[in-house]
């Protein structure tokens, strides 16, 4: 192989035109954009033959992406892709964690500088590192909330600003949570939370897919809560089966209208041998308004099934 000014180049058996730019140097490879080969252009998956006559084309907001180790053959361009990408990942990482420290500091009423100060000095840390072992999940929020459970005034974070309701782990309240959309926990559900990000800690009901998702892939990431929702409402969903027959969506629905429960959406399906597939998306305060309205639509002429809808 040989360079646009005919120096030789020798690379091993599949070698690519992207291994070809990282053997010239790791800043071209890092920004090569395109190559032309023979006077033409070719992908940088282009493996290159005997006596071909390389030209690599640069651009400085082209950087390494993770497919580029699939095109990739020599060690060489390998690790300067991996080191780029591990590189990259903690700047990421690092911009993230500032980010949640930061709202968390203002959710536990501590300034941000001695919020940082305290974490750096437990863990014996930059804070640096620790910006980015946050962003990147290996330091849990509920790890960092431990820390300062025994200062004596606690704020409550109120979930969507409704007065009463909070979440406690380990004795501490004032923690950042937000409620799951896959399954819609409500108040007097069996809740668990996973540690997520960038939003706190996210509940959700104990029946949940990604729930048990959780626990069997991230079950450090899982902790166990006592949820106190209070004069807030909250939407799930019910699915609801039955023999269709005239007025029967009209007696479901009134049955949860006298449990204080507003309707926000509902559809019916019928199949072929007249079985009413009913889905309703409801709104709530809580499980006893719920058990209240299922109870008198099982005793519904017809209904033959009445179930949470989860995940």
């Amino acid at each position: 192989m040989f360079t646009p000014k005919d120096d030789v180049i020798v690379l091993p058996k599949d070698a690519t035109a992207l291994d070809f730019a990282y053997y010239i140097h790791t800043d071209i490879g890092n920004h090569c954009h395109r190559a032309i080969v023979n006077n033409k252009i070719v992908p940088l998956s282009y493996k290159l033959q005997s006596g071909d006559k390389i030209q690599i084309i640069t651009n400085p907001s082209q950087t390494p992406k993770l497919e580029w180790l699939k095109i990739a053959a020599t060690k060489k361009a390998k690790s300067r892709i991996r080191l780029f990408l591990k590189a990259k990942e903690k700047e990421l990482n690092t911009e993230e964690g500032k980010k949640i420290l930061s709202k968390l500091s203002e959710k536990l009423n501590i300034s941000f500088e001695n919020f940082i100060d305290k974490l750096t000095n437990h863990y014996k840390i930059s804070q640096k590192e620790l910006f980015s072992l946050v962003g990147a999940g290996k330091i849990p929020i509920n790890n960092i909330v431990k820390l300062f459970e025994d200062q004596k005034q606690q704020k409550i974070i109120k979930e969507d600003g409704s007065k009463g309701s909070y979440v406690k782990l380990n004795n501490l309240s004032n923690i950042l949570f937000s409620v799951a959309k896959c399954c819609n926990p409500i108040p007097g559900d069996p809740v668990m939370g996973i540690v997520s990000k960038n939003a706190g800690i996210v509940l959700h009901h104990k029946s949940c897919p990604n729930l048990n998702y959780a626990l069997r892939n991230i079950p450090d990431r899982v902790v166990n809560i006592d949820w106190q929702g209070k004069d807030k409402l909250y939407n799930t969903r019910v699915r609801i089966i039955a023999k269709d027959r005239p007025g029967i969506l009209s007696e479901v629905s009134s049955a949860f209208t006298k449990a204080n429960i507003n309707i926000i959406s509902a559809s019916t399906k019928t199949d072929n041998l007249n079985i009413a597939n009913m889905d309703f998306e409801i709104q709530l305060k809580d499980k006893k308004d719920l058990e209240k309205a299922l109870y008198h639509i099982k005793s519904i002429q017809g209904v033959e099934s009445v179930k949470r809808i989860f995940g």
